[in-house]
């Protein structure tokens, strides 16, 4: 049986090959994009507990496809455990699960309630967030939610828990959970705006949009937050409605960043990715550049450039070393040697051209951000890999 990483990768690999010969047939990647790519594996949940039922929620909400009936039963199934059995670090991965497919339940919304109700003492910030995040997304209308809700905030600035090593993502749900169920707790929002700005350098454009628009929807301005989020904007990537929703709220708190002013107005306008001469972007990934703001045949730039630099370097290695054969001398060392650098030399020289298709590939793809070409970079990533683990099997096999 292949190990976990052998056979994620196979069926990666074969994901891909057949979506290229897809390609090769003239069919659309966008049909192949929306496409569900396979059925989820069938999951039992009646006999799972624990890191076991954890791990198949998790894994369900990392597939592409989407079974109602299996987060209904999840849902369920979570409920109907006891809470003395149930940890919160469990529970906290299952909201956060049922969070990332957006699926809304009442019956998962009330056990948390019920849960951190009997147990808050036993849970972390972290939990107490991630828990109360789900809360205020699928149960807000529930009996009793606002009061909840507000104690929950409470229990969160305790003296006791300000002892803790906080992460940050835990202030941003909870800062968030609060203006999503229309929480005004200004101790909340004053406890967490200097943790978030410490860590604004490690948050995404979506990130920042939830926090700063969290804080203007009370218009609590922290001027160590946006000061921080106004000096990193520029390296954000923000998208256009992302931009668009960042300049609403720190219009609403009243704040200047005049890097904001610098997007233009069409693109904050925009809800997708501009078009330019490659047509519009479909690949899987759209880095942290905006889209065609030099030229308009070339989405990215600089990243597009910075590839360049990945070209000549395993030219430069493949035009001053030359693979060589050599020959077998009789002497029992050199018959032992001799086919391992052969192997290794060749290999190397492989590598080298593996290194510049890479190159190519990435080139064309941040010009394009067009899907045909972010196969044309990732599959000699792959071919490179398995060039590299091969390489490596032989050497420990041999000892060299």
């Amino acid at each position: 049986m292949a190990a976990p990483t052998e056979r994620f990768l196979q069926l990666y690999i074969f994901e891909k090959a057949g979506q290229v010969e897809r390609l090769l047939r003239g069919e659309s990647p966008q049909l192949l994009s929306e496409a569900p790519r396979c059925l989820p594996p069938y999951v039992d949940l009646q006999n799972l507990t624990g890191d076991s039922l954890v791990r198949a929620v998790r894994r369900a909400a990392l597939h592409p496809w989407r079974d109602a009936r299996f987060w209904r039963r999840a849902a369920e199934h979570v409920s109907a455990l006891d809470p003395q059995k149930l940890p919160g670090r469990d529970l906290a991965q299952v909201c956060l699960a049922f969070k990332r497919v957006d699926f809304p339940s009442t019956v998962l919304s009330q056990h948390c309630q019920q849960y951190v109700q009997s147990n808050y003492q036993n849970l972390n910030t972290f939990e107490l967030a991630a828990v109360l995040s789900y809360f205020c997304f699928a149960g807000a209308g529930l009996s009793g939610g606002d009061e909840f809700i507000r104690a929950a905030a409470d229990e969160a600035v305790n003296d006791w828990r300000l002892r803790e090593t906080v992460p940050w993502s835990a202030w941003r749900m909870l800062v968030t959970a609060a203006a999503e169920a229309g929480i005004d707790h200004q101790r909340l929002f004053g406890v967490a705006a200097p943790h978030l700005a410490r860590n604004v350098k490690f948050m995404s454009g979506k990130d920042v949009v939830d926090v700063c628009g969290a804080f203007a929807e009370f218009r609590f301005k922290h001027h160590g937050l946006l000061g921080e989020v106004s000096r990193f904007l520029p390296a954000m990537g923000l998208s256009g409605p992302e931009a668009a929703a960042l300049e609403a709220s720190f219009q609403r708190l009243e704040f200047e960043a005049p890097w904001l002013l610098r997007i233009p107005e069409e693109i904050k306008k925009s809800s997708t990715s501009r078009a330019g001469y490659w047509g519009q972007p479909d690949a899987e990934f759209n880095w942290c550049e905006l889209d065609y703001q030099l030229v308009d045949w070339i989405a990215e730039p600089v990243n597009t450039a910075s590839c360049l630099v990945m070209v000549a370097l395993p030219l430069m290695f493949l035009a001053t070393h030359e693979a060589r054969i050599e020959e077998n001398t009789g002497n029992v060392l050199n018959a032992r040697i001799v086919p391992v650098k052969v192997l290794a030399t060749l290999d190397n020289t492989v590598i080298g051209w593996l290194e510049v298709a890479i190159a190519l590939g990435s080139i064309l793809f941040h010009a394009t951000l067009r899907y045909p070409m972010q196969l044309a970079d990732e599959i000699p990533m792959l071919w490179q890999h398995a060039t590299q683990a091969r390489l490596g099997a032989v050497s420990d096999r041999t000892g060299f």
